[in-house]
């Protein structure tokens, strides 16, 4: 590949679930120091093509080249709520850090951290839970933990929709300072352009993929597998299960603990989400639990 192409694409094709038609995306050449914007209406295919190139959709043909690390800002952000604002954004390290590293993060990560919250406007607000924060501001803490990791790749899923005007002005100067001053290159995708002022080199481009549905997919049926409950009656197995919830419960506030930022409220509201609400239930999506189950069981 070219020293500047950091990722580009040949003839792709992908089947996206529950379909029969294969999906021919136009190709990608993304340079480093460049910012591509993909723009099309909600639900035209932008989101399973980021995908696509994360592996998280099997190709059926082509191929992705790809010559750095990749970071992606997801739509639905996939923070962890009931911690910090700080602890997510020190989330982006996970897999540069050592285990320890990651649960006990030294001065220089935590001081890093701050910096990132201070350039997307948030440092006052870098103890408060997420749950807490508003949409934009939950943006916001998504994308400083993107840059946390100092990617040469970031794909970024819709990074605008909750935010102001200003707001995707200040994080659209972000993205090209990082494009200019570490070569990093950004593919958005997005329904919502912001204003490009001054904003260079960026290159603004239809998502409009073409599809063929002359080759048609094969249809996976899935079956359940007949579950056998465990016998937990026993009080060996109930003090068995006790000792896992709070194991679990522990690792999961750990970070919050070793960082000072604890509270009964955060421990209740824990276990509180463990509950669906009465509309969570009526929605939830029984069959594909299910056989998510299964799988999980058979593998």
């Amino acid at each position: 590949m070219n020293p500047s192409l950091l990722l580009d694409t040949k003839n792709l094709a992908y089947t996206l679930p529950h379909q029969e038609q294969r999906i021919l995306p136009m190709d990608i050449s993304l340079k480093g120091g460049e910012i591509t914007i993909f723009t099309g209406v909600s639900g035209s295919g932008k989101t399973c093509f980021l995908d696509a190139l994360q592996g998280q959709i099997p190709l059926v043909g082509g191929i992705i080249n790809h010559e750095a690390a990749t970071v992606r800002i997801y739509q639905d952000l996939r923070l962890v709520r009931e911690h910090s604002a700080l602890r997510n954004v020190l989330d982006g390290l996970v897999g540069k850090r050592k285990l320890l590293s990651a649960l006990w993060p030294h001065e220089k990560d935590r001081a890093k951290a701050l910096f990132w919250l201070k350039r997307v406007g948030l440092q006052h607000k870098a103890l408060q839970p997420v749950f807490s924060l508003s949409a934009g501001e939950a943006q916001r803490v998504a994308i400083a933990r993107a840059m946390m990791a100092e990617p040469l790749i970031l794909l970024a899923d819709e990074p605008f929709s909750s935010l102001d005007d200003n707001n995707a002005q200040m994080v659209m100067s972000l993205f090209e300072k990082e494009c200019r001053e570490r070569g990093m290159t950004a593919l958005i995708v997005t329904h919502k352009v912001p204003h490009l002022n001054g904003i260079t080199p960026v290159h603004l481009l239809p998502f409009n993929p073409k599809v063929d549905p002359s080759n048609q997919a094969v249809e996976v049926k899935e079956q359940a597998l007949p579950l056998s409950m465990p016998n937990i009656s026993s009080r060996r197995g109930a003090a068995a299960g006790v000792f896992v919830l709070f194991l679990l419960s522990a690792l999961w506030l750990l970070p919050e603990l070793s960082m000072g930022n604890f509270s009964w409220n955060m421990l209740g509201n824990f276990f509180l989400r463990w509950i669906p609400s009465p509309e969570e239930l009526a929605n939830m999506p029984w069959q594909l639990i299910f056989v998510g189950i299964a799988d999980t069981l058979a593998m």
